[in-house]
């Protein structure tokens, strides 16, 4: 097994330090889940998470030590957050979940490496490795790697049951992984858990079902997903299908939301700019499936700057309207200078006639390129 990627992350000074500071010798502390996945799938290392035996006030002394700052939000759970030249890594002693309430449980520190394997989600985040001990894998998955399997530890019910954001981790790693095997009892626990499931806050959905369209999920997952009836729990309706072929998430969520744009932004809470970008898509979408080219114009000269980028990322989608969006950069640059060589003065009717003549000159472009085809 090569831990060659992961080596190099720790062998980064400011981490290299914070392992030499609390434990060099891999006994009290290892790198859990995502980064030791990642490396043996042989995929880009994002974020470091640590587990460690060390009670959580030690910790923070050995953190401070190191040179780091401390954000001590998740101390409830044992979690510390190290912080230094804006990277952030989480150190979490061992545990074992005394009650559970949805994401609310009620924890006892430990130094029991199996016991805490025991209580994470899913076969493929249950690994830990330090560079003096190697791996270490308490439940034997180390298979589950190599087939790419996903499947929960434990019983299926029972860990959705504690936790609902799992039902959306459960669909976001099939997204991401390659050539996946998905184990059949947790899938269908899954999908007959959506209706009960105590749903988690719609920020952390919201940021789940991104990370999922980062790739485009197969027809496999989405059947899934709507058979759970999940759609209709968070927002009671349906969003759009999802064609193959798009390179964003953006776009993918704009395909989604493209009935009605503003009703599952609002749900979603997206945020900001993103959500007047995926608005955008949604409208521009939706007014090219029905092929109706006046409101495809007005949705393009509506649409901001990052709606017009993801567009032209995947302008094949538009068929025969690529040539609107070839045209809008032309279409735009009709403004008061033209305006005023047409006699008009400042004021409604100006912005009137500006939004018309762009309209227009769209339009023409399209039909004469048609024309030129035919």
């Amino acid at each position: 097994m090569d831990f060659s990627r992961l080596q190099k992350k720790l062998d980064e000074p400011p981490i290299a330090k914070l392992l030499q500071q609390i434990d060099p010798s891999g006994n009290q502390l290892m790198v859990v889940g995502g980064a030791v996945r990642d490396c043996l799938l042989g995929r880009d290392i994002c974020d470091l998470d640590f587990a460690t035996t060390i009670l959580p006030r030690f910790v923070i002394d050995h953190v401070v030590k190191a040179g780091f700052g401390v954000d001590l939000k998740g101390i409830d759970h044992g979690t510390v957050v190290a912080h230094r030249n804006g990277n952030s890594f989480e150190i979490t002693t061992l545990r074992r979940d005394i009650e559970t309430d949805g994401r609310h449980a009620k924890v006892q520190f430990g130094k029991d490496w199996l016991e805490d394997a025991k209580r994470r989600d899913f076969t493929i985040n249950a690994l830990y490795y330090h560079p003096a001990v190697g791996l270490r894998d308490p439940l034997n998955n180390i298979a589950d790697i190599q087939t790419r399997t996903l499947k929960f530890i434990g019983c299926p019910q029972t860990r959705l049951m504690e936790d609902g954001l799992r039902f959306f981790r459960f669909y976001r790693f099939w997204s991401q992984l390659d050539d996946p095997h998905i184990d059949e009892n947790s899938k269908n626990a899954v999908e007959a858990c959506a209706p009960s499931l105590a749903l988690p806050t719609m920020e952390r959905i919201t940021n789940e079902l991104l990370n999922l369209l980062k790739k485009q999920p197969p027809h496999t997952l989405m059947n899934s997903w709507r058979y759970s009836g999940i759609e209709q729990r968070m927002f009671a309706k349906s969003l759009h299908d999802l064609p193959t072929g798009l390179s964003s998430a953006p776009m993918r969520l704009g395909f989604l939301i493209s009935e009605e744009p503003e009703y599952f932004a609002n749900h979603l809470r997206l945020p900001g700019s993103f959500r007047r970008t995926v608005i955008d898509l949604g409208h521009t979408i939706r007014a090219l499936r029905t092929e109706n080219r006046e409101d495809f114009v007005e949705s393009l000269l509506r649409s901001c700057d990052d709606a017009i980028h993801w567009l032209q990322q995947d302008k094949h989608v538009l068929g025969p309207a690529q040539p609107l969006l070839e045209q809008l950069s032309d279409a735009k640059n009709i403004g008061a200078v033209q305006a005023r060589e047409a006699g008009l003065v400042d004021g409604p009717q100006m912005g009137h006639w500006i939004r018309e003549q762009r309209k227009k000159h769209l339009l023409d472009g399209y039909d004469k390129k048609r024309s030129a085809k035919a």
